[in-house]
């Protein structure tokens, strides 16, 4: 269905011919798949034109979530019939092309639209297992602030995803981490580790809708918020990055700093998403595609009710602490082979110049070092001197983590840097 890790955006114009010449910018930019268009329309769209669009990024090796209104979730569970002769024409028209992922149901679902949802989910899935059917959720709002969604509490709002919910993805939405406040930070991180525990239990992959662009309250990410909501939503076990959105709103009231303009040209920051999204492709992508999520802990201050990493956690990873008294991330995962790996990110938007340690279990593992384009480096080569220095001396029990059993590297983080190390 799909062989690479997804990267994809957010529509927020319709089709039209001048977007096929926009595709080459979406592979520059480092989207694997697209969602196009917000709202193809049989009466209303060239059909021909549109398969062009698709032909083209066939040509790009981009995938496309097609979004055709006939197939928007209104309605489905109603009369499933006449849904399902809907979706089969659809799937007539567009279902067997090359660069075809799968089909858009629909974005932030309340309480009275989930039997359609579910509904929609079911036929699509019927008719065309080899596809992926994709719908985006609302963020998880505060409890003090009911009714949910329709729910009367968002306990019961995941009580009903966990026995109903029969997505093949979970996609959610969350731009509070752009507003420059703590509790934006902290519902951030508790939306993530809701739904990467709701993911779980489902057994399906989770997707995370980031902010790109400035809006309403919410600023414009940097390069280091770009690289800190990128690495931070990959150390919390999303496998799939959604931005909203890199092309300008052409309705909206107050957006700017947008990758892409209204006239389908780069703007100054179209190359910040194209550093942090080009590198991962080069890098590790291939590896998180791959991974599941054992654990994520937190160092420094815990975010969105995340575990503290502490010294006997893991057998494996001692020890990782800030010298500069900066947040951190620390994520266990597994792949499809068994292999273990272990992400520790810089959790903070800001900060260029963490100086942190992370000591290894010398008995327990022989850890490699993910960096440069998929290279695995052994990191006793990499930093064969760390045993003796670049140890901050006023540190306590700085001599506990230089003895034959223990193996410390001292290693520097922009704001949201990742490293990845297979342990």
């Amino acid at each position: 269905m799909l062989n690479k890790f997804p990267i994809l955006a957010w529509p927020v114009k319709g089709f039209d011919e001048k977007q096929i010449d926009e595709v080459k910018l979406w592979k520059e930019i480092g989207l694997t798949v697209n969602i196009c268009d917000d709202g193809w329309n049989e009466n209303e769209t060239n059909k021909d034109a549109f398969i062009r669009l698709l032909d083209e990024c066939h040509k790009h090796d981009i995938k496309v979530i097609i979004q055709d209104k006939r197939l928007l979730w209104k309605g489905a569970s109603e009369d499933p019939e006449a849904y399902r002769e809907k979706f089969n024409a659809v799937y007539k028209d567009f279902g067997k092309h090359p660069a075809t992922l799968g089909f858009f149901i629909g974005d932030e679902p309340w309480k009275k639209d989930m039997e359609d949802v579910i509904t929609a989910f079911r036929i699509q899935r019927e008719q065309a297992p080899e596809l992926l059917p994709f719908l985006n959720l609302l963020p998880l709002w505060d409890e003090s602030n009911p009714p949910y969604m329709g729910f009367e509490t968002q306990e019961n709002y995941l009580s009903f995803m966990k026995e109903r919910y029969n997505a093949p993805v979970l996609s959610y939405d969350r731009y509070n981490q752009m507003r420059g406040t703590e509790e934006g930070i902290h519902t951030y991180f508790h939306d993530m580790r809701i739904y990467n525990e709701l993911a779980q239990t489902l057994g399906i992959p989770l997707w995370t809708c980031l902010l790109a662009i400035g809006h309403w309250d919410y600023a414009v990410p940097d390069e280091g918020a770009v690289r800190w909501q990128f690495n931070t939503a990959l150390a919390g076990g999303c496998t799939g990055i959604v931005w909203f959105t890199l092309d300008d709103i052409p309705f909206a009231t107050n957006t700017h700093g947008a990758a892409i303009d209204i006239f389908g040209e780069k703007t100054p920051h179209f190359y910040k998403f194209k550093s942090v999204s080009r590198y991962f492709l080069a890098s590790t992508a291939d590896i998180f595609k791959d991974l599941r999520l054992d654990e994520c802990y937190h160092v420094g201050r815990s975010w969105g009710g995340y575990p503290l990493f502490k010294q006997g956690i893991s057998d494996i990873i001692l020890d990782v602490r800030s010298l500069k008294n900066t947040d951190m991330i620390v994520s266990f995962f597994t792949s499809a082979n068994g292999d273990k790996y272990v992400a520790v990110v810089n959790n903070s938007t800001t900060v260029n110049d963490n100086n942190f340690n992370i000591t290894f279990n010398r008995k327990k593992c022989d850890p490699y070092e993910i960096k440069g384009y998929g290279n695995s480096l052994r990191v006793y080569d990499v930093y064969p001197n760390n045993d003796s220095h670049n140890f901050d001396p006023r540190r306590e029990n700085n001599a506990e983590l230089c003895d034959k059993d223990r193996y410390t590297i001292n290693l520097w983080a922009a704001a949201g840097q990742m490293y990845l190390f297979k342990i």
